[in-house]
């Protein structure tokens, strides 16, 4: 879902995708996800029923960030 504020678009997140997201802060290096902790991301993302699609959709927004 997304929200018009002060013209411009922004997006709508769940509790969950927003503890996602705060994984995503903590494991992001030099806008990537070390190969490293993808097992773990992966393991988060299941537990928080976030599909596969939408997990790309906030790690692209995370690591342009």
């Amino acid at each position: 879902m997304i929200f018009v504020k002060g013209g411009k678009y922004q997006p709508s997140f769940t509790d969950e995708e927003k503890e996602y997201m705060e994984i995503l802060d903590d494991i992001i290096e030099d806008g990537t996800i070390p190969d490293n902790v993808r097992r773990l991301l992966e393991r988060e993302r299941k537990s928080f029923g976030i599909s596969e699609e939408r997990a790309k959709e906030l790690e692209k927004i995370k690591c342009k960030a």
